[in-house]
């Protein structure tokens, strides 16, 4: 068999996978060796007690028993890109926990960079590989975004989100404030594309006005309930159009263009007068 136990303290947070032996769920040890771009490790511990059939299943690179490893790590200033056509999380604060068949991070808080120099606060999220023994296996993403509008759509125009969701709106010409939380599936494969990651979301922008929203009238003072899925976005809400109340449903279709996108207008008498 194999035993060993391993503790660090503050270092670079790349050297994860230097601590983070290479028969313990490689897969994943690979992924997140790529994803994770910068930050610090604060405390590191690492305990492996291996039997000789679990040490041989590991050198055949066969699944190990999950109490058979324990890694533990205190991250804090990283930065993680969890697929190239998604937006980076920055500044995360989080935990991090191995064992033989899962991987697990808490995150504290954190951002998202959208590009332009706007985030989106990151308040809480978890990210998971609940069965190793998959291939490929399999990262579920949970976080909960609270901020600008603006930020919002910026990060809506990278590619892995724009399979989703085809409405493209310009972040100058948006106000107001987002809260949602949002659920990516991705497969931890090297020849990932955007189709491959499943994106959930729901949530709203309260606050919300928008330049030119319809032909040439600004919404505003608006409550636009979110909802994002694999078969598209739907986007539900009130608000005020030349002074006067309307509701409106867009549901956009994924992946066809912007012309699909079936809108339901309902303004009272005053507006139909102007």
């Amino acid at each position: 068999g194999l035993k060993m136990t391993l503790t660090a303290g503050r270092s670079k947070a790349q050297f994860l996978m230097a601590f983070w032996p290479v028969l313990v769920v490689p897969e994943v040890r690979s992924y997140l060796g790529t994803a994770i771009e910068g930050g610090m490790i604060e405390n590191f511990s690492y305990t492996l007690d291996l039997d000789p059939a679990g040490l041989a299943a590991a050198l055949a690179k066969e699944v190990i028993p999950d109490g058979s490893v324990l890694l533990t790590a205190d991250l804090s200033d990283v930065t993680m890109r969890v697929d190239k056509d998604l937006p980076p999380l920055v500044d995360l604060a989080g935990i991090v926990t191995v064992t033989g068949q899962t991987v697990g991070v808490e995150l504290k808080n954190g951002a998202i960079a959208v590009g332009g120099n706007r985030v989106l606060p990151v308040v809480q999220g978890t990210y998971r590989v609940e069965d190793t023994a998959l291939v490929p296996a399999v990262a579920d993403i949970v976080f909960r975004i609270k901020g600008g509008a603006d930020a919002f759509v910026a990060g809506l125009k990278s590619p892995a989100l724009r399979t989703v969701s085809a409405i493209s709106l310009d972040p100058s010409a948006v106000k107001g404030q987002v809260d949602m939380q949002i659920k990516l599936r991705v497969p931890l494969k090297p020849d990932l594309l955007p189709a491959d990651v499943q994106v959930d979301a729901e949530g709203k922008l309260s606050g919300f006005s928008l330049e030119k929203a319809f032909g040439r009238e600004r919404l505003d003072n608006s409550v636009v309930a979110i909802d994002v899925d694999r078969d598209g976005t739907k986007l539900s809400g009130e608000g005020s159009v030349a002074g006067a109340p309307v509701r409106f449903d867009i549901v956009q279709p994924a992946n066809t263009p912007k012309s699909t996108a079936r809108i339901k207008l309902t303004v009272d008498d005053s507006w139909r007068a102007k």
